[in-house]
């Protein structure tokens, strides 16, 4: 496995040593199909690639089931049996802040009768909102924004959702060319922000997110944005 450090991020670059080129890199990843699947699975989604360390130990995720037995006792209503969910959207550009009062927010949003909250692991930029050991974390991450989130909305006895900013990700892009969505003539694709190619090096990256997510905070779902938005361009061209 090859680390590369770009300020405060550990980039993982798939698996393989430091002389095997993107292709070879790509022919050791899984499908975009299994990768998908496994990124459902939550946890699970840390052993999709076998030559990645795992960011934790199987038995370091929570025990989903007992997790649930234990929200339905406290009456906690899960997110796909709610309309009342609130999404927090949080694209952070990096010269922002997060001056915001975290508790009073989510308490206002309690008060307006949301039973499930969306909070951003990761937004449209490609900053985590948390201390991340394998993502770039926003430049003004003073605590852990996402971690604080959970832990509010918990207290509250709201269920919670992960948003994940899966394919715009400005970091990775402008860090490592070979992980951006191209068009024929070899140009970067963009719509705002940079797409990522899901063909690349970059799905060792998501996953090592994942798996830092679920080891860490108690989220009952995983809400992947933006996947397939390269079609999207290309139709519109047509």
């Amino acid at each position: 496995m090859r680390v590369q450090f770009n300020s405060q991020v550990n980039f993982l670059n798939a698996t393989g040593d430091e002389n095997m080129s993107s292709e070879e890199r790509f022919r050791c990843a899984s499908s975009r199909r299994t990768f998908l699947k496994m990124a459902g699975a939550g946890a699970g989604a840390t052993g999709l690639f076998t030559g990645m360390p795992l960011v934790a130990a199987q038995s370091d995720y929570p025990d989903l089931a007992r997790a649930r037995t234990q929200h339905e006792s406290a009456g906690i209503v899960p997110p796909e049996r709610t309309y009342r969910m609130m999404e927090w959207e949080f694209h952070t550009p990096p010269e922002e802040h997060f001056n915001i009062n975290f508790a009073a927010a989510t308490r206002a949003a309690k008060d307006a009768g949301a039973e499930s909250m969306m909070f951003y692991s990761q937004d449209h930029w490609g900053y985590a909102h948390y201390p991340s050991d394998v993502a770039v974390r926003h430049p003004h991450l003073d605590r852990d924004v996402f971690g604080t989130e959970v832990s509010l909305a918990r207290q509250l006895g709201m269920s919670v959702v992960c948003y994940y900013s899966l394919q715009f990700n400005n970091q990775c892009v402008l860090s490592h060319p070979d992980w951006g969505w191209v068009n024929e003539q070899g140009e970067q694709q963009r719509d705002r922000w940079y797409m990522t190619c899901l063909d690349s090096p970059y799905r060792s990256y998501v996953v090592g997110m994942i798996g830092e997510i679920f080891s860490r905070y108690e989220v009952d779902e995983l809400f992947l944005d933006i996947f397939g938005i390269q079609f999207v361009l290309y139709h519109a061209e047509g």
